[in-house]
């Protein structure tokens, strides 16, 4: 028995879910053809009412029911509604089907846009962490100032530093054969790539704290003062308010008027 192909791990993952789909999709046009098959069975098979039989006593039988215009369908129209019934459940499972397929195609393609999306979002990180991070604090370890092994190498020759870095050792020794150039190449990058895991992680330790510090400050800070502010306008609002609603002072009362007059 000849082994079936492997699918691709997202093939592979999807395959359970279309299946379900699909066998939704069969079983939902199989429920709209059964209910069209039923009811041009009802229609076909509606008998005219009892009172228009006509017995045979002869061969002691009914003879066909005859129609008065007053049954739901025809003998001659059985044939037309069935084939209408059948063209209606072949169209039910053309949508189905359409539908699937178009349901498919939309996943395909979020899933490539998605796919996209990250491809992009991941060349941008990697290009900022290269161009922000990698070449100027590699720039800045081999060439920094430093002292010892702590720090930069002022520039140094990658010999020089492995000599430094190992003891008993010396630069003519790391350039004496293409393996221990490689080796001091190696131990070089060791080397700077603890030091990019510390500084990388010293950068995220502040960028937290200053994210702390901003939510701190908004709640602490900003938090009160806009309620003040809100408590202010409130104040100003009732204060307009009252002032509208007190009658006018009188600097002129009518008994000192009446006084004058006189």
């Amino acid at each position: 028995m000849r082994d079936m192909p492997a699918l691709p791990p997202d093939q592979h993952s999807q395959a359970p879910l279309r299946g379900v789909r699909a066998n939704v999709a069969v079983a939902f046009a199989s429920l709209l053809a059964l209910a069209a098959g039923c009811s041009v069975w009802f229609a076909c098979s509606a008998r005219a009412p009892a009172e228009s039989l006509v017995e045979d006593p002869e061969h002691n039988q009914c003879k066909a029911p005859v129609h008065h215009g007053d049954s739901i369908l025809d003998a001659s129209d059985a044939p037309r509604y069935a084939a209408a019934a059948g063209a209606l459940c072949s169209a039910v499972l053309a949508v189905a089907m359409h539908l699937r397929q178009a349901a498919s195609a939309a996943a395909a393609a979020a899933r490539d846009i998605f796919r996209l999306l990250s491809s992009v979002a991941l060349s941008v990180y990697a290009w900022l962490r290269r161009e922000a991070i990698v070449r100027p604090l590699r720039s800045l370890y081999m060439k920094g100032f430093g002292w010892g092994s702590i720090g930069g190498w002022g520039g140094a020759s990658p010999a020089h530093i492995c000599a430094s870095l190992t003891v008993g050792s010396n630069p003519t020794f790391w350039t004496s054969t293409a393996e221990a150039a490689r080796e001091c190449d190696a131990m070089i990058e060791r080397r700077y790539q603890s030091v990019l895991v510390v500084a990388e992680y010293a950068m995220l330790l502040y960028a937290t704290l200053r994210v702390i510090g901003l939510v701190a400050s908004h709640v602490a800070v900003v938090g009160p003062v806009v309620r003040e502010m809100r408590a202010l306008r409130r104040e100003i609002g009732h204060a307009a308010a009252m002032g509208s609603t007190t009658p006018k002072d009188v600097s002129d009362p009518p008994s000192h008027a009446h006084a004058r007059q006189g």
